[in-house]
């Protein structure tokens, strides 16, 4: 409903033509309902790709499994997810630590 709301909304002539999210892992079922509402992008938020870091920042809880985390994006591509992007606020070697956990997924 928030997405359609957000869609709907018009300002004079201009109306927003793209809604981003930035929400926890979803499952297929999830992913689809959002697909449908024709979201632009779906922001999967990790802090960090360094492992050791990672548990101190979630020593307990939902996002404590960090390896979940990092397939959480593993679903079928032809369910609508086109891509992942890993770069923001990470050094190189924590992009090289995600992708080296992707290798196969994809």
């Amino acid at each position: 409903k928030a997405i359609d709301s957000v869609y709907a909304a018009e300002a004079g002539n201009g109306q927003i033509r793209r809604v981003n999210v930035n929400v926890a892992p979803m499952s297929l079922d999830e992913f689809k309902h959002l697909k449908e509402a024709k979201i632009g992008t779906y922001q999967l938020f990790q802090e960090t790709y360094h492992p050791e870091a990672y548990t101190w920042y979630h020593p307990s809880g939902r996002k404590k499994d960090y390896d979940y985390r990092l397939t959480a994006m593993g679903v079928d591509l032809k369910q609508g997810v086109l891509r992942l992007s890993a770069t923001h606020y990470n050094t190189a070697d924590e992009v090289d630590t995600v992708l080296e956990r992707l290798e196969g997924l994809v």
